[in-house]
C-alpha cells in the first residue's frame, strides 16, 4: 500500500516549491558564473596567442589571421577527446526537490564564439565534437603525433634557425602552453602529455625546415657581414637555399653533417660546372669580406675549395679543367680568386694546373693578377 502525501503537500508543497526554485536559481547562477570565469580566462587565452604570434611574425598579417583557427582547434580537440562535452551537472537532490540537468561545456563554448572572433558558427564546432572526426581546423591548427598543420609550417620561417642547444623564443614556448591552456580547459585533463608531444612535433619540423628550406636572405646577410653568430651554418644553407634541387636526395643526416666543402667535393666530379657555381655563389656573396677580411677570404679560397683542388682520390689529369676555362673566361671570377685579401697555396696549385693542361696564356694572365696583390707577395717572403 503505497504512502498518501496528499496532506504532507497540502501543508509544505508550497514552501519545497519556492525551495526547489530558489536552489534552481542558485544552480544557474554557480553555472553562469564558472561559464563567465572560464570564458574571462579562455579569452585571455586567445588575445595571448595573437599577441606572441604577433610578436614573433610581425609582418605577417595572414599568419595572426589564422590564430583564431589554431585556438578553436585546440579548444574543440579538448572536448572532444576528454569526452567533457556531453557532461551533466546535476541540480537537487532527494525526491520532494525537483532537479535540474546542464551541460556546462556547450554554454562556454558558445559564449567564447560570441565575445571573440572566429571563422566558424557554434554549430559547425559543435558539429565537429560530436561527429567523432578531425575537429575544425584540424589541417591548420594540429600538432601532435608527427602531425603539423599549415599554421605551424608557416611559422617555422620566422624563426630563427633551429639549434638543439638553444632556448626556444619565449613568444613561441608561451604560445605553446597557451594553446595547450585551452585545451585543457575544454578536456578537463592533465596536458603535460600533450603539450611534450606537441613540442616534440614542432621541434621537428623546425629542425627539418631549417635545413631543408633554410632563409637564404638571412644566410646571405650573415656571409656579407661575416658574422655567424646568429646562423653558424650560413654558407652550406645559402647552397640549400639555392639549389634546392641538388639537395632533395640527400638524407636530414647527411645534410646535418655535412658543411660546404663537402658540398663542393662531392659534386664536382659528376657536375664541375654545378660545384664551381656554388663556389661563385658564396665568393660573390662575400665581396667585401673577401677583399678586406684575411681569414674570410683564406676560408673561402682555400678551406671550402681545398677538397676540388686537392681530391682525396687518384684524379684525371684535367681534373682541374672545368675549374681554368671559367677562370678565363670570366675576368671577375679570376679577380675574386686572384686579388682577393689571402693568396697562397690554391693560386699555386690552379698556377701549376695551367703548366699540366697547357693553359700558358690563362697563367701569364694570372701571375699578372697576383702581382698586384700584396697577399701573394706576403706570402712568397713566407
Amino acid at each position: 500500500m503505497g504512502f498518501d502525501l496528499s496532506e504532507f503537500y497540502e501543508i509544505y508543497g508550497h514552501d519545497l516549491e519556492v525551495e526547489a526554485r530558489q536552489e534552481q536559481q542558485r544552480f544557474q547562477q554557480r553555472l553562469l558564473g564558472w561559464v563567465q570565469t572560464w570564458n574571462n580566462t579562455l579569452c585571455s587565452l586567445y588575445d595571448t596567442a595573437v599577441n606572441h604570434v604577433r610578436a614573433l611574425a610581425p609582418e605577417d598579417w595572414p599568419l595572426a589571421d589564422l590564430v583564431p583557427q589554431v585556438v578553436l582547434y585546440w579548444s574543440l580537440a579538448g572536448a572532444q577527446e576528454g569526452n567533457q562535452w556531453n557532461r551533466t551537472l546535476t541540480c537537487g537532490d532527494g525526491e520532494m526537490v525537483s532537479r535540474q540537468y546542464s551541460k556546462p561545456y556547450p554554454p562556454l563554448l558558445y559564449t567564447l564564439m560570441a565575445h571573440r572572433a572566429f571563422p566558424a558558427t557554434f554549430d559547425a564546432a559543435a558539429q565537429s565534437i560530436v561527429q567523432g572526426g578531425a575537429p575544425l581546423f584540424y589541417r591548420e591548427g594540429a600538432l601532435r603525433s608527427g602531425v603539423c598543420g599549415t599554421f605551424w609550417q608557416k611559422l617555422v620561417p620566422h624563426l630563427p634557425p633551429y639549434r638543439p642547444y638553444q632556448m626556444w623564443p619565449q613568444p613561441l614556448e608561451t604560445l605553446l602552453r597557451t594553446l595547450t591552456q585551452c585545451y585543457g580547459i575544454f578536456s578537463g585533463q592533465d596536458t603535460t602529455a600533450v603539450y611534450e608531444d606537441a613540442r616534440k612535433t614542432f621541434q621537428a619540423l623546425w629542425s627539418t625546415l631549417s635545413l631543408r628550406q633554410p632563409d637564404r636572405a638571412r644566410a646571405e646577410d650573415a656571409i656579407r657581414r661575416w658574422d655567424f653568430s646568429q646562423m653558424e651554418n650560413a654558407p652550406r644553407d645559402l647552397l640549400i637555399a639555392a639549389y634546392p634541387e641538388v639537395f632533395q636526395t640527400w638524407d636530414k643526416e647527411t645534410l646535418e653533417n655535412t658543411w660546404e666543402a663537402e658540398i663542393l667535393q662531392r659534386i664536382y666530379p659528376a657536375d664541375p660546372d654545378l660545384a664551381i657555381a656554388m663556389w661563385r655563389l658564396l665568393l660573390d656573396t662575400a665581396q667585401e669580406p673577401l677583399q678586406k677580411n684575411p681569414e674570410a677570404a683564406e676560408y673561402l679560397l682555400f678551406d671550402v675549395i681545398d677538397g676540388v683542388l686537392w681530391p682525396g682520390s687518384p684524379s684525371r689529369k684535367d681534373h682541374l679543367l672545368p675549374l681554368l676555362n671559367q677562370l678565363e673566361q670570366s675576368e671577375p671570377f679570376a679577380r675574386q680568386v686572384f686579388q682577393s685579401a689571402y693568396a697562397g697555396k690554391p693560386q699555386a696549385r690552379l698556377l701549376e694546373a695551367c703548366d699540366t693542361l697547357q693553359k700558358d696564356a690563362l697563367k701569364k694572365h694570372c701571375l699578372a693578377l697576383l702581382a698586384e696583390n700584396p697577399a701573394w707577395a706576403q706570402s712568397q717572403n713566407h
